[in-house]
């Protein structure tokens, strides 16, 4: 009787009991994944102001996600045009500047490594801020890419990942970055609102932790008007804070487009590289530039 009645403590207890703790998501897994379709880029790029002025020519470090397995790479098209910085300041009152950037250079490190493939800009698409970079010789080897065929549905409340890597300067480590969807807009266009973490990875995929994409990183222009719109003088403050606690700086706002609206943007992207990737094979050398020295 005693067995009996302490089975029965147990068996209560056991389903009394709280259950474990639920296995959080695996990204260390996604990163493992993805890791080697994510891509560090430099992009050297001359400025002209029309207002005047010698031009500058600048470099910088980027990061991008390839996602076709000929060399296309996804971007964030601001590394390339200053129009969504100078659209802002014009919608906050800041004067109305124009400028033209004209990429110079452009070398992609492929899965972190140190060798440098040449590559040119295919396509952008500027109301979404986003760029597409062609691969002028991929390597024989099959190419990892970001299969957005293969999308993941989002709900608010999901936790999803970009997976990026650090620059040169730290060995160009993949990493993952998680955030919340807290939310959804409409209008200028359907897009989730993130939050609850660090949203800065812009132009970048975004997975969920069965690793499928659900989305990229975007830059949202609002074209409503809104007589309550940031100081332009403290502009570059706020938008630093933008994906950093904040969603929205005047018009801007920092969302992410998802999946099914990302696919037919890289399909025209990968039809135009292709386009010019046969011109740029077609076309003949270019004449060597002449020795200064001479």
């Amino acid at each position: 009787m005693k067995r009996s009645v302490a089975a029965v403590v147990v068996a209560v207890g056991w389903l009394l009991a709280p259950p474990p703790p639920a296995r959080g998501a695996d990204w260390a897994g996604v990163v493992q994944r993805h890791a080697a379709a994510i891509v560090n880029l430099k992009i050297t790029v001359r400025a002209e102001s029309e207002q005047g002025g010698e031009p500058e020519e600048t470099t910088q470090e980027a990061q991008g996600a390839l996602v076709d397995p000929s060399g296309l790479v996804l971007v964030w098209n601001s590394h390339f045009s200053a129009n969504r910085f100078l659209d802002l300041l014009a919608q906050m009152g800041g004067g109305d500047f124009k400028m033209k950037v004209t990429p110079t250079d452009i070398r992609v490190n492929l899965d972190g490594g140190e060798t440098e493939h040449k590559a040119f800009l295919a396509a952008a698409d500027t109301d979404l801020d986003l760029a597409f970079v062609q691969l002028e010789e991929p390597p024989a080897a099959v190419l990892p890419a970001v299969d957005f065929a293969d999308a993941a549905p989002v709900r608010v409340g999901d936790e999803v990942a970009a997976v990026s890597r650090l620059s040169s300067a730290f060995d160009r480590v993949a990493f993952f970055d998680v955030v919340r969807v807290a939310g959804e807009i409409r209008k200028p266009r359907p897009a989730w609102i993130v939050t609850a973490g660090n949203a800065t990875q812009l132009g970048m995929p975004y997975f969920a932790p069965d690793g499928r994409p659900v989305g990229v990183l975007v830059t949202v222009m609002s074209k409503a008007r809104n007589d309550a719109l940031s100081n332009p003088s403290n502009l570059m403050a706020d938008l630093l804070s933008l994906g950093r606690g904040e969603v929205e700086v005047g018009p801007l706002g920092v969302f992410l487009l998802p999946a099914e609206r990302v696919r037919p943007v890289i399909a025209q992207a990968r039809q135009r590289a292709a386009e010019l990737l046969a011109e740029r094979r077609a076309a003949p050398p270019a004449p060597p530039k002449p020795d200064p020295s001479d």
